[in-house]
């Protein structure tokens, strides 16, 4: 029973306990017989090494535990799948929340507003927020203060064999992001079973744009199902300081509010659909908006560039990937069209006749350019992409194939040969990209990495894909007149 409880095998636990206890034996009969010789400093050497022993045992426990128990994973994607569910280590959070609190305090000029008092909300609870940045980890536990909590995170951040050790011990849980995961949703209902807190980005993504993007259709059920209060940190002003696109920190400001949303009996008094709403309002923002409210000044000498690794539509001459950024420009290399943008993210031009507000603008107006061409049963994007997957073992992305991606009103079909895929249109709620390195995609507890020859391809992909998506659901809804909620009819 113990053994099962400790979730060793039955051999590990005989050989731990029956052999383990030789060293005791063994060094009380030593010990005693160098007394009753009256050897006291060979029993005080003898006893002072034991205590060393026992110190560095005790030091060490996690390490000798892991190192005893996980020899029954295969690998290390194994342990990232099967690995039971920690308790945050405190050492190492404490630590990455002083670096917080610290360096990036600094360079991110982050600043809190509590509308509750978070320190007096007991546990277990939820803690949501929205994802326009890579630092709102960082906004999102600062939040808690001095308390602690198992954050949900992408399955890749795991794949590499030192990190994702350390976000196992850090009490991290791994999502395989827009398709179904049971482990995922256990471990997440074991933490609040615990009476723990748990970190959630109902997004699942990075926003491209500044603004929110879909939530994530099985968030409403799975709070549901935890029944816990939720409490909300809204981060504004945290895209405008690092954007998905950018290389660099912008320091300007950010601002964090952190409220209650939901207490448990909300989920019994409303419906899935007013829950819904509720959150989709709770998460909603744009960093485009705050900073009119605001208008805060962003450091930066190259405020624009990179800026085409999401933007790739021309707004004047409707040319595909001539659009490119360098320093405070933005231009099209085929019709001349120039935009200048500002430290305060304003744009301005001499000539562009169809000047978008800002970049969010400029990118909702390739989601409508893409949205148009699915209506076109015809209509497919087409591109040469290596296809890769994780090591087993925890190292380097490993080459599967090379081959042709096509995106299509069916879905994504990879043809390497051997090596033939299909994700069904259904199940593409998103598709996850990298500014000019690939677009990414989960499906049945795997993760697959396809690098473009071209890789500002990228982002269309992604921009066509939802879009893609939003004509399937729509079709969908078509069919069932009974209701008006995509959410329902969401796979």
């Amino acid at each position: 029973i113990l053994a099962a409880t400790l979730g060793m095998k039955i051999y590990n636990f005989v050989w731990v306990t029956v052999i383990g206890t030789l060293p005791s034996v063994v060094s009380c009969v030593v010990i005693g017989n160098q007394i009753v010789k009256s050897n006291y400093w060979v029993s005080i050497g003898v006893f002072a090494f034991l205590v060393i022993v026992m110190v560095v045992v005790i030091v060490k426990k996690d390490y000798i535990m892991e190192k005893v128990m996980y020899k029954k994973y295969k690998d290390h994607l194994d342990f990232i799948k099967k690995a039971p569910l920690k308790k945050p280590n405190a050492a190492l959070v404490e630590t990455v929340k002083l670096i917080g609190r610290t360096v990036y305090r600094k360079k991110l000029n982050f600043r809190y507003k509590y509308e509750i008092d978070i320190d007096k909300l007991e546990a277990p609870f939820v803690v949501i927020n929205n994802h326009g940045s890579v630092y709102d980890f960082i906004y999102a536990n600062l939040a808690l203060k001095k308390r602690r909590m198992n954050n949900v995170m992408a399955y890749d951040f795991f794949c590499r064999k030192r990190f994702g050790k350390l976000l196992v011990k850090a009490g991290c849980i791994p999502k395989f992001l827009f398709c179904p995961d049971i482990t995922s949703t256990k471990k997440m209902m074991k933490t609040i079973k615990e009476g723990r807190i748990l970190g959630l980005a109902p997004e699942g993504r990075l926003s491209p744009s500044g603004s929110m993007e879909t939530v994530n259709a099985a968030t409403v059920k799975l709070l549901k199902k935890l029944n816990v209060p939720v409490v909300n940190v809204h981060i504004e002003g945290g895209y405008l300081t690092k954007p998905k696109w950018a290389d660099k920190i912008r320091k300007g400001r950010v601002d964090v509010t952190v409220s209650k949303l939901f207490d448990a009996e909300d989920f019994k008094n409303f419906s899935d659909k007013e829950l819904a709403e509720k959150l989709e309002n709770a998460l909603n923002y744009n960093d485009f908006e705050w900073q009119e409210r605001e208008n805060v000044r962003f450091k930066s000498k190259k405020i624009a560039e990179g800026a085409d690794g999401i933007l790739y539509l021309c707004p004047d001459c409707g040319e595909l990937f001539s659009v490119k950024s360098e320093k405070d420009r933005i231009y099209c290399e085929k019709c001349g069209m120039e935009i200048k943008m500002d430290n305060y993210y304003r744009f301005s031009s001499e000539n562009a006749v169809n000047l978008p507000a800002n970049i969010d603008a400029w990118y909702k107006l390739q989601k409508d350019f893409e949205y148009a061409n699915t209506a076109d049963k015809d209509f497919a994007l087409s591109a040469d992409v290596t296809l890769k997957m994780p090591d087993a073992d925890g190292g380097k992305f490993n080459e599967i194939a090379k081959g042709k991606a096509v995106l299509s009103g069916e879905g994504l079909r990879f043809d390497g040969g051997e090596t033939q895929l299909f994700f069904p249109l259904k199940n593409l709620e998103a598709l996850p990209f990298a500014c000019k390195q690939d677009f990414e995609l989960y499906s049945d507890e795997k993760f697959y990495y396809f690098a473009p020859e071209k890789p500002e391809v990228s982002v269309r992909f992604s921009v066509a894909a939802e879009q893609f998506h939003k004509r399937y659901l729509e079709e969908q809804l078509k069919r069932l007149p009974a209701t008006d909620d995509l959410n329902e009819i969401r796979p």
